[in-house]
């Protein structure tokens, strides 16, 4: 309503009465006139304030958004929220426009802001004069907003598929964009998280990067959770025994030196267990093994055939380890070496042959790339539940709950983080992460649930009862599980514990499934689940059923994202930080 509209009107009237014969019509107009001046005049400053006032509010709450992220560390408060208030408040209607603040910790941290102003009418004053009363030169506006954290705080464990393939279409490095970006546009999700935090502690975050198996930090392996082997040396597939020498040959696993018979005789001449303990003496020569044949030849003591003569012999030298050659060769497997050998004629010695066997020595553990596999049996666990699909807390007296070691060659470049607030770390690690290796997602999830519970690499900060905590697992991944401990794509079996449809599938599948309804029942976490499908696979089932909270079912339409280029990564996770860091305006 505007001046323009009174005077129109006001016209109109003026135009009716001089028309008008009636005899009473200037007396009656005369009357009305001013007291229906005074309500047009009214409605029009009254309508003037009131917006006004609705545009000071949207500053305000603008405002108090801006200054709840830091909030408790401003110490000019109220200086920013004027500064910040008159940037967004440009109603030129108003005068005398200003805004104060206040911060206090309750519910996590609340602000406060007071906006004051102005507003001088164009008819009101007038008509109280009229009136007989004083000029009303000004109405005073105020508005206030609060905003606050509320009592949530917020945990999220960010489990990031690290394999190969993600290589392809820049899709590791987009990923690290969305998740560590600073532009005030398109703010990476740790950016996010970091603006919205009030007090420190209000967001944790973990970080996973998973292949075929989880870089746990090498700098862990003297810790009763890492399993080594077990007690009777028996598991040929653990860290023990995959990784170490043998005394004898060139053996490179515990179980094909052990049981290769290699070893080594007392007797000079002798290479097998059967001979060295059935033998009664040995020449100084080896070629022979009777005590006539030896004291009657003359020979070079090195057995190498081109030593057949005296000159070369002389030249050369020789192990005590007959079956080693070289002074290299002599060294690395415990022999000792001679410079010459000897050449002349054979001298028999007496004695009984004794036969020891090659051993094994496992590499020291500090040698250890930090790589762990799934948890459980060094068997394939069938259709059993085992520690693979849950949080159970690793003990030292039983292996199947301890995370098994591994020196992968392709190991994940970057370790796990737990649960933490030094943003400019967690950027140093999504930074560093390279795309090598298989998929196995189940680890990752169950590392990633560890995370926030706590146990094995992860210690949990505590949670403050006064709080309420939300919790989130992001897992984004670019492929199908194709390999576990024990598994890979061409191992199906029944598991009749998911809905997942399908007969049958596979059993990382059917594993994984399980791990996230047992997650989701844990009543405190929900899974978000992000398929980058560049490659046309297809709707990941898995991932669908794994989204969500509710066990049993998945949430496609809110927590399950399918994107089918790297460059739907960023807007994803921007959309997810959007819904879990969002402060709360209440007025």
């Amino acid at each position: 309503m505007g001046t323009n509209w009174i005077v129109a009107s006001l016209r109109k009237a003026v135009r009716r009465f001089r028309g008008d014969t009636g005899g009473n019509t200037v007396l009656t107009f005369s009357l009305a006139l001013l007291p229906i001046m005074g309500l047009i005049g009214a409605a029009y400053d009254y309508s003037r304030a009131s917006s006004i006032r609705t545009a000071m509010q949207a500053a305000v709450d603008i405002t108090a958004l801006k200054l709840a992220q830091n909030a408790s560390t401003n110490s000019n408060l109220s200086q920013d929220a004027n500064t910040y208030f008159l940037a967004v408040f440009t109603n030129t209607a108003a005068k005398n426009a200003s805004a104060t603040a206040n911060y206090t910790q309750t519910n996590g941290g609340t602000v406060v802001v007071t906006a004051t102003a102005s507003y001088t009418p164009l008819f009101m004053g007038v008509m109280n004069m009229i009136k007989g009363g004083p000029r009303i030169t000004s109405i005073a506006l105020s508005t206030s907003s609060t905003a606050n954290w509320s009592t949530a705080r917020l945990r999220v464990a960010l489990v990031l598929d690290n394999t190969g393939s993600m290589a392809q279409s820049s899709k590791l490095t987009t990923l690290q964009t969305a998740l560590t970006s600073t532009s005030t546009t398109t703010p990476g999700l740790l950016t996010q998280l970091k603006n919205a935090v009030s007090t420190p502690g209000d967001v944790y975050v973990s970080i996973i990067p998973f292949v075929k198996d989880v870089n746990v930090g090498q700098t862990n392996y003297p810790q009763p959770w890492v399993y080594w082997d077990d007690s009777g040396h028996t598991d040929n597939t653990s860290w023990d025994a995959q990784n170490g020498t043998c005394s004898i040959g060139n053996y490179t696993d515990r179980q094909s030196c052990l049981n290769s018979g290699a070893g080594t005789c007392s007797l000079q001449g002798y290479t097998t267990k059967n001979a060295c303990q059935a033998a009664t003496g040995s020449c100084n020569i080896v070629y022979y093994t009777t005590q006539n044949s030896c004291q009657g030849a003359s020979g070079c003591s090195n057995t190498k055939s081109a030593d057949n003569n005296q000159t070369s012999c002389l030249a050369d030298g020789y192990c005590s380890l007959s079956s080693h050659h070289s002074q290299n060769s002599c060294g690395t497997n415990g022999g000792t070496w001679f410079s010459h050998a000897i050449w002349g004629p054979g001298t028999w010695t007496t004695g009984v042959g004794v036969w020891t066997a090659a051993t094994w020595t496992p590499n020291d553990h500090s040698t250890w790339n930090g790589c762990v596999m799934d948890r459980g049996s060094p068997t394939a666990p069938g259709n059993a539940a085992g520690n693979d699909e849950t949080v159970t807390a690793p003990t030292a007296n039983d292996s199947t709950t301890q995370y098994a070691a591994e020196q992968y060659s392709m190991c994940p470049t970057a370790a796990v983080m737990g649960l933490n607030y030094d943003w400019t770390s967690m950027t140093t690690l999504v930074n560093s992460m390279t795309a090598n290796g298989n998929t196995n997602q189940a680890i990752g999830l169950q590392l990633g649930w560890m995370s926030l519970v706590g146990g094995g690499p992860f210690t949990m900060p505590a949670e403050d009862p006064s709080y309420t905590y939300q919790h989130y697992i992001i897992i984004l991944t670019d492929g199908l599980n194709t390999q576990d401990r024990w598994y890979g794509t061409s191992d199906n079996c029944t598991k009749g514990s998911t809905n997942l449809t399908g007969s049958p599938l596979m059993c990382m599948d059917q594993r994984e499934a399980q791990l996230c309804d047992n997650i989701k029942r844990s009543g405190t976490i929900t899974i978000y689940a992000i398929q980058v499908d560049t490659d046309g696979e297809g709707t990941s089932a898995l991932l669908q059923y794994c989204s969500g909270s509710v066990a049993g079912q998945g949430d496609p339409t809110h927590a399950y994202w399918k994107l089918t280029s790297a460059s739907q990564i960023t807007a994803t996770f921007s959309q997810i930080g959007s819904q879990i860091s969002k402060l709360h305006i209440a007025r």
